[in-house]
């Protein structure tokens, strides 16, 4: 079988991007809460390699806010980590997800309520798993046109991508992207944050989040994403 015959042969996976739910209904009020940190630190200090239990000593959650089951903290993107609640953390270690760090805080709001939360933070370094030379991602300018990139090899790629956001603000999105399905079965959530901020997950990690009844997110399928 030709290379054309093996994408033909492509595999389309479940795939959908998550974010924070912004339903009133559900969260109360948004964003949910903010963290607390320690003198000298701030939200940049916020990464997968950094210390957690040095950056921050706890959560805040504004008034309103329902402690849901994903809270969205607003110094921490979804594509950087997920704080979940613990019963939460238990339902989603049944999952494939990236190596990340996780730290136990306690959230806390005005009436003096709480809950215990944990914030865990992703690698995700799966570059590798893009196919270049078929695929391409979007730029959508907010005041530019749209650039499509597509390059023969991820260096070209990175190069014209760095090049496209140097001239102006654009939010990236996966327009067609071909991956190795590998990745797909090792992880259960994965992201580019070269190529834009959200995060994607697999069924596996839907299907699990409706069955256990959890909230504070939102899945919208895509179909930018072909596996092989």
């Amino acid at each position: 079988m030709n290379q054309e015959e093996n994408y033909n042969a492509m595999i389309q996976g479940d795939i959908y991007r998550i974010s924070y739910s912004t339903d009133p209904l559900e969260i109360g009020v948004f964003p949910q809460a903010s963290f607390s940190y320690f003198e000298g630190v701030d939200s940049d200090d916020i990464s997968y390699f950094s210390d957690l239990s040095k950056v921050t000593s706890g959560i805040k959650v504004v008034a309103g806010a329902n402690f849901t089951d994903f809270l969205n903290v607003i110094d921490c993107g979804c594509h950087e980590g997920l704080i979940c609640s613990e019963e939460a953390l238990l339902s989603i270690q049944e999952l494939k997800l990236p190596p990340k760090q996780s730290l136990r805080i306690n959230a806390l709001n005005k009436k003096k309520l709480s809950r215990s939360y944990w914030v865990n933070l992703f690698d995700h370094n799966f570059y590798d798993f893009i196919d270049y030379a078929k695929s391409r991602f979007i730029a959508k300018g907010f005041v530019d046109s749209d650039i499509l990139i597509e390059e023969e090899d991820r260096q070209r790629f990175e190069e014209r991508y760095l090049q496209i956001k140097r001239q102006s603000l654009f939010a990236v999105y996966p327009d067609e992207v071909y991956l190795k399905k590998e990745l797909i079965d090792k992880v259960d959530l994965f992201s580019f944050p070269k190529y834009g901020i959200d995060l994607y997950a697999t069924a596996n990690f839907y299907r699990l989040y409706l069955e256990r009844k959890m909230s504070g997110l939102q899945f919208e399928p895509i179909k930018s994403f072909f596996f092989y």
